[in-house]
């Protein structure tokens, strides 16, 4: 019978750390979340319950701690969650006593294809609102009372054929406008829920794909939805999952438009958005002519890195919307400058103006850092 040869320094280490990983995690999730496991039982199992050998819950618990241990793909979970440390947590977890290994990645997959996506988004809703009752992020909130969601439109795939009837679609065309090549992709829009800068969790999720009609090469007639149209329809979840959640949202400057004011008007939410001349060319001219005539409304702050000179302008009117705007111009220690204009409904002085600014510019950082 061979040996087993005994475990390096390193390897001890590393099962040790695993240990406590899984154990500390096991604790977060009873404080934080007691009622998960039946959250997952009462997911609708769409599968033939006669040819099943893992309970939804015991695969949809393996799918969320492969993200928490941030898994890089979905074949790792097969490689390096069957080990005891995890099976033992997991079968803590569920309250099971005859769990002896785990799923493969490939069940896994064909289960989560089957399940209704809108149970899922019910139950991250759910774990949200425990999250802010629970008082832990209240610093979080933009002017000590508004929660900040951003609002982010992602590219999930490309293709060079027609991936579904619901890919969008991009015509490349040459300097005579004939087409030269069609490139298909997919695209999502969520709404994410900072709760501190470097945790962001996606609390609705809305895809922008065609109804199977629009085609290339019909010119015009190839109306594709877009990343507004869906915005749209995620309003109206928003407010059904959150309906008296104080909320600001932090948007690019595609939003910078009448209808967007008008649903956060409707909804009661505030809105920091960025603004770029091209968005509102009215409002543009207007902020550019008023932001060097008051002095008071004008600011420094410097520290070892780069220096920042903010100027602000308030109560611009368009279309009956009274719109406050403020700009950043930084300058870096090696001479680089960015400038950064956002414009809200938010009220704007000399001492809450840099934090608007960065609240605003939140929505790049968390592109920079990893999603729960």
């Amino acid at each position: 019978m061979e040996r087993k040869r005994p475990m390096t320094r390193k390897e001890s280490r590393d099962e040790l750390n695993k240990f406590n990983l899984a154990c500390e995690l096991l604790k977060t999730i009873r404080h934080f979340f007691p009622d998960l496991v039946n959250q997952l039982h009462r997911i609708t199992d769409e599968r033939d319950q006669r040819y099943i050998r893992y309970e939804l819950e015991l695969i949809l618990c393996v799918r969320i701690l492969s993200v928490v241990f941030l898994l890089p793909s979905m074949r790792s979970i097969s490689e390096e969650m069957n080990n005891d440390i995890i099976i033992s947590n997991i079968s803590k977890l569920l309250h099971r006593d005859d769990i002896t290994e785990l799923p493969h990645f490939d069940t896994i997959n064909k289960c989560l294809i089957q399940i209704p996506p809108i149970e899922l988004e019910a139950i991250i809703c759910e774990i949200a609102n425990r999250l802010i009752r629970s008082k832990t992020f209240l610093e979080s909130r933009i002017r000590n009372r508004c929660w900040q969601i951003v609002i982010d439109g992602t590219r999930l795939y490309s293709f060079s054929e027609q991936h579904c009837i619901h890919c969008l679609f991009k015509e490349h065309k040459d300097r005579t406008g004939n087409v030269t090549s069609v490139e298909y992709y997919h695209y999502v829009l969520e709404a994410k829920l900072v709760l501190r800068e470097n945790i962001v969790i996606s609390i609705a999720t809305e895809f922008v794909e065609n109804n199977g009609t629009q085609q290339p090469g019909a010119g015009e007639k190839a109306k594709q939805d877009c990343e507004l149209k869906s915005f749209y329809r995620m309003a109206d979840k928003l407010k059904a999952a959150f309906p008296r959640l104080p909320v600001c949202l932090t948007m690019d400057s595609l939003y910078a438009c009448e209808p967007v004011f008008q649903i956060c008007g409707q909804n009661n939410w505030r809105y920091i958005i960025r603004f770029k001349d091209g968005s509102i060319k009215t409002v543009a001219e207007e902020f550019h002519v008023l932001k060097n005539l008051e002095a008071e409304q004008c600011l420094i702050e410097a520290d070892d890195k780069s220096s920042r000179q903010y100027k602000f302008v308030l109560k611009m009117d368009y279309h009956g919307f009274m719109l406050n705007a403020a700009e950043c111009i930084e300058t870096k220690s090696d001479g680089e400058k960015r400038t950064f204009v956002f414009i809200t409904d938010l009220s704007i002085n000399q001492r809450n103006c840099a934090a608007l600014v960065k609240a605003g510019r939140c929505r790049w950082r968390i592109e920079r850092k990893r999603r729960v």
